[in-house]
């Protein structure tokens, strides 16, 4: 496709490790049934038992299979560990398990060869909003130990850190309204 930007807003921690390690994944199956010659009697057993069929007997239907998802499988892993042409951005919220769930995703996105240098730290309060008010002051200081421990794991990331905002974020007017915090947060805080 010709978009210059495509962003994937995927599924919780677990659900997109297995999403962005599939292509490596395949590729270790490929590989270890010794190639495609040693997969196709398998596959082609399986297919014919489920009705799948890869275009008859000696007709090289299932190299050409292979041959293809193979090339498209190694294009995906290419993409997806080339830092000009992926990043992943992960977004957290100050708490402990959030915190966790970004250090395991940040570990495995690390060891998929994945560019992760960008955490978006999100619904902050601050001092200066919370008008005396009891909840919100205990708020604060619990999302200030966690963002002292994000700033601390992740010195050598670009960390931006987005107020609480007071409505739902809808619509083509407040993305773009939300999208300025994410380029300068400074314009947010008080």
């Amino acid at each position: 496709m010709n978009y210059t930007t495509v962003v994937f807003d995927t599924a919780p921690t677990g659900h997109t490790l297995r999403l962005l390690s599939a292509p490596q994944n395949l590729q270790k199956v490929f590989e270890n049934f010794g190639g495609f010659q040693n997969l196709f009697p398998m596959f082609s057993q399986v297919s014919e038992m489920m009705g799948m069929g890869l275009g008859g007997a000696g007709g090289g239907g299932e190299q050409n299979f292979f041959a293809e998802k193979k090339a498209m499988i190694q294009k995906i892993h290419t993409m997806l560990t080339d830092p000009d042409a992926t990043t992943f951005v992960c977004v957290c919220i100050a708490e402990f398990l959030p915190v966790y769930e970004t250090e395991r995703l940040v570990q495995e996105l690390t060891k998929l060869k994945i560019d992760c240098h960008n955490i978006v730290v999100n619904q902050l309060l601050f001092p200066e909003r919370s008008d005396n008010c009891a909840y919100c002051s205990n708020r604060i200081k619990m999302q200030k130990k966690y963002l002292d421990e994000i700033n601390e794991l992740y010195e050598d990331f670009h960390v931006t850190k987005v107020p609480m905002q007071l409505k739902e974020v809808r619509g083509k007017d407040d993305i773009s309204a939300f999208s300025e915090l994410l380029v300068d947060p400074a314009t947010s805080l008080p």
